[in-house]
């Protein structure tokens, strides 16, 4: 077998090991399905009889307004909203403090809200699916008491819950970003007349517009104030109504309005920073109070629930919000609490097996019992009551109540450590097969026999794999219990073994060299980096602030190629350089020449590195700092973001230019010209006073001009490939050249005006180093060193455009480019290519290089995969193992998971890359 085919397959044979362990790490949490129902009450503690009338329904009518993406400090600023504001200082409703445990995306947070579970984290993904929920929830609760559900707003309500609502008004397009008015417009329509209906007990709303905004513009958009005013309108209107709902009504109506997560400084959400996780929950139409407690969302499926007079839902492991129980009695109060404490007790017990009677939660949930049941026993005999018993029993209820609660929350998910282990042990094989293959330098096919003994080893571990786990050491899995498919994992994980175990026998014992030969000290450094890099990951904050580390690494490798540079033209004298030319030799004059374009390139580089590395702030620590992007953005320097992108755009026709031929880059005008118009259209950059106007005739023209260069380009060497059998030495570097072209125009079409300029600044930069390398090493080391660096280079322009190891810092609104509705594949597609335009657009331009160099191709194409594989195999499995070392970690699911996630997606990207680009490039 082929090296070259050796390496390709051990990146696919990674992946399978990759998805095991994702499986593992990220199960799915499936809560329960079963419903709660007014058995589930206490009748008694111990020989006192409790009374269950006191849990009773206690309002009419509730209103629930979802404010997507509201934050706290929205509803703090009094001109925002000036209604609500008003309430708030005549005492006449009340505002708390919620804390949204991540992931915040709207899907896991509605589970939360109604259910009172954590969802899992893999749920981040699932929110785009929102498939029905069959956990218990109030929702549940409200129609199989008799009470009628109606809703409007977000579809994702309508498929988690698809079965309960009797009218609904859907939002069809959710994720369509680029809806800041309409949908919101259509659910206020819909809700004039259904406050005129009579019939329903509760409707819920769900508000979109301000989330797209977010997205779009970020918190400080001045679109923002002015969606919230319009948000306070429709609080107002409700609030009027309620009046006249009171007026009429046996009991008071309840209105509540809160946010399903925040939104980040930047915009978007879907991380864990303070504006992201806090949201305000406002009551109106109860006597509570306000407070600046923080309480968790999972709270409020349990509180709610008991000022309905419902069952708690079955799955719910929250706690009571006290400031809401105002209304209730002290006996009615202490019932409830009693209730949710014993239901908690019971989850507690039914999850650890362990004993909880000397423990402080328990220790105070058994003094809670028995100063309730004191002071059950005083009423019971006309006695006054010592406030300080009910003070103390509420206090320990609550108190004991809350830990059980956080308990519960940190053992909610259950990691299928088997799988976890499984895919560790293949990435580990991997990992040290591949790099037992670099280490020997091995240049020849490896022979892979396949023996009886090799059969019948393979059927043997199947079998133990399958069943001693289980057998003798209790280990639980969803591989053992899936049948076919747990039996093909579980095969191809053992063929997998045999497989790599013989490829480090034979590469041992057959080597040819030693160990790899000596570097040069620039590989060296680099490598070195790269270790030290994947180590990093052991340390929370070095995730946070990733793009540190390899802003000082590039900078680093930018100085160090300068230092070597020098060194080749160490033998100019100061006399030639004083004399500058007169009565010198002609070969003086050249080497001189060379030195000054060297030294202005890299000043250049350097000095351009320092204003990207300012564009647009990033990680956690420095994000809220004012940046270049920001001021670009400001309405008053949109005339000088207008020219930046005209300058930029003229910067791309010139560098694209140097990939493909003349009549390509007429077309390459043509299409900066369509992007330029496409951004003034939609208002982002001027254009001679053109105002804002339908943008879809310049992304059609732009489409077809894009497609010309596609057919220019590619329709000549595919029917020199699959007609004429025959292939042009110039064929892949035309292949590359073109896609570098056609992506490039794609990404800067699809990027804010501002960043546009790190397509160019990519390639630039990577035609600096490259042209470095070359002149400084030679043979391996080089091609060694060309990917390494090229590696490099993407990763600093991912960070360079404001991406983090944060959900949140995901660019939706790039996804909606030229879309009027919501498009799962075009969507998905646009928004890969906006976020990972800088790893790839150095792939490319790596080889394009690679490419050029026509020189023993077998080798380069082994060293080529062979770097590749090492350099993408290396951190992540490093980082796997630190994943799952720091599972319990108080940021595991706020800054490990989400790395995770980005690492894994980042790798199976570039897989893909890989085999459709460089095994064309390899054969």
């Amino acid at each position: 077998m082929q090296i070259s085919t050796i390496y390709l397959l051990q990146l696919s044979t990674f992946l399978f090991g990759l998805a095991i362990f994702l499986h593992g790490f990220f199960p799915l949490s499936f809560s329960s399905t079963d419903k709660a129902d007014f058995q589930d009450f206490p009748r008694n503690i111990d020989e006192v009889q409790l009374d269950r009338s006191q849990y009773r329904e206690r309002f009419s009518r509730t209103v629930i307004m979802l404010i997507d993406a509201l934050r706290m400090d929205f509803v703090q600023q009094k001109e925002n909203m000036p209604h609500m504001t008003k309430l708030l200082a005549n005492q006449e409703a009340c505002l708390l403090k919620l804390n949204v445990q991540p992931p915040t995306v709207t899907m896991p947070r509605i589970k939360a809200l109604t259910s009172g579970t954590i969802p899992s984290f893999l749920d981040v993904i699932l929110n785009l699916g929102s498939s029905e929920v069959k956990t218990d929830t109030f929702l549940q609760q409200i129609e199989a008491s008799g009470g009628k559900l109606v809703f409007y707003g977000d579809s994702t309500w309508t498929r988690m819950f698809p079965r309960f609502f009797v009218r609904k008004g859907e939002n069809q397009d959710p994720l369509f970003v680029n809806d800041f008015y309409e949908g919101d417009r259509n659910i206020t329509k819909h809700l004039s007349s259904e406050l005129k209906h009579p019939d329903w007990r509760m409707m819920v709303l769900h508000y979109l517009g301000l989330d797209h905004i977010g997205h779009a513009e970020g918190p400080f958009s001045p679109k923002v104030p002015g969606k919230l005013r319009e948000m306070d309108e429709v609080f107002s209107k409700i609030v009027f109504e309620m009046t006249r709902w009171n007026a009429h009504s046996y009991l008071p109506s309840l209105f509540i309005v809160t946010g399903d997560h925040g939104m980040r400084d930047t915009g978007g959400h879907g991380g864990s920073s303070a504006p992201e996780i806090t949201v305000p929950l406002l009551i109106i139409g109860t006597n509570c109070s306000s407070s600046n407690t923080m309480y968790n969302q999972i709270d409020f499926a349990a509180t709610l629930s008991v000022l309905l007079g419902l069952p708690i839902p079955a799955s719910s492991i929250g706690n009571l919000i006290p400031e809401m129980l105002k209304d209730l009695t002290e006996d009615e109060q202490l019932f409830a609490l009693a209730y949710n404490g014993e239901r908690l007790l019971q989850k507690l017990r039914f999850e650890h097996e362990g004993d909880f009677d000397q423990e402080e939660f328990f220790l105070q949930h058994m003094e809670a019992r028995e100063l309730h049941k004191k002071y059950v026993k005083t009423k019971q005999i006309d006695e006054v009551v010592n406030p300080s018993i009910f003070k103390r029993s509420n206090l320990f209820y609550l108190s004991s109540a809350q830990e059980m609660s956080n308990l519960l929350a940190r053992s909610f998910v259950k990691y299928d450590h088997w799988s976890i282990s499984l895919g560790l042990f293949v990435c580990f094989l991997i990992l040290t097969a591949s790099l037992v293959l670099f280490l020997v330098n091995r240049n020849d096919d490896l022979c892979i026999g396949w023996t009886s003994y090799s059969i019948v080893s393979i059927l043997i571990g199947t079998l133990c794999l399958k069943h001693l786990p289980k057998k003798f050491f209790n280990i639980d899995s969803s591989l053992f219990s899936s049948g076919f498919m747990g039996n093909t994992i579980i095969l191809t994980t053992i063929v997998i073994t045999r497989i790599n175990v013989e490829i480090i026998r034979i590469a041992v014992q057959e080597r040819q060299t030693s160990l790899m030969p000596k570097m040069h000290k620039i590989p060296i450094f680099a490598i070195f980096c790269t270790v030290f890099h994947a180590i990093s990951y052991s340390s929370s904050s070095f995730i946070e602030e990733e793009h540190q580390l390899w802003y000082y690494f590039g900078g680093s490798l930018f100085v160090l190629l300068l230092g070597c540079e020098l060194r080749r033209f160490r033998n100019i004298s100061v006399d030639l350089l004083i004399s500058q030319g007169r009565r010198t030799r002609r070969e003086d004059l050249k080497e001189l020449e060379e030195l000054n374009g060297v030294v202005l390139r890299y000043l250049a580089l350097l000095a351009g590195h320092i204003f990207l590395r300012r564009l647009n702030q990033t990680g956690d620590k420095w994000l809220s700092i004012p940046d270049i992007g920001d001021w670009f953005v400001q309405e008053e320097h949109k005339t000088m973001l207008s020219w930046f992108f005209i300058l930029t755009l003229l910067l791309m026709l010139g560098v694209c230019a140097q990939f493909t031929g003349v009549l390509t880059s007429v077309l390459t005008f043509t299409a900066i010209l369509l992007i330029y118009y496409y951004r003034a259209t939609t208002g982002q950059v001027y254009l001679f006073n053109i105002s804002r106007s339908d943008s879809t005739v310049s992304l059609i023209l732009f489409w077809v001009n894009l497609m010309e260069i596609v057919a220019i380009n590619y329709l000549p060497i595919l029917y020199r490939r699959f007609f004429l059998k025959k292939i042009l030495q110039k064929d892949g570097n035309l292949w590359i050249g073109a896609t570098i072209t056609v992506f490039s125009l794609i990404s800067c079409l699809l990027h804010k005006p501002h960043n546009a300029i790190l397509n160019v600044a990519c390639i630039l930069t990577c035609q600096v180093v490259g042209k470095s390398l070359e002149a400084i090493l030679s043979g391996t080391p080089k091609i060694y060193m060309l990917i390494l660096s090229h590696l490099w280079i993407g990763k600093i322009f991912f960070f360079y455009q404001g991406n983090s190891n944060s959900l949140a810092s995901i660019d939706l609104n790039a996804g909606y480019v030229g879309l009027s509705s919501f498009n799962m594949p075009i969507v998905g597609l646009f928004i890969t290519i906006n976020t990972f335009s800088g790893p790839l657009l150095a792939l490319l331009v790596m080889l394009y290089r690679l490419q050029s160099d026509q020189s023993n191709r077998k080798h380069q194409s082994k060293t080529f995969l062979q770097t590749c594989s090492i350099f993408l195999i290396l951190p992540l499995t490093l980082y796997m193992a630190i994943a799952t070392g720091f599972r319990n970690h108080l940021f595991v699911w706020t800054v490990f998971s989400p790395k995770l996630l980005y690492e894994a997606f980042n790798f199976s990207l570039f897989h893909v890359i890989l085999s459709l680009l460089g095994i064309t490039w390899c054969h």
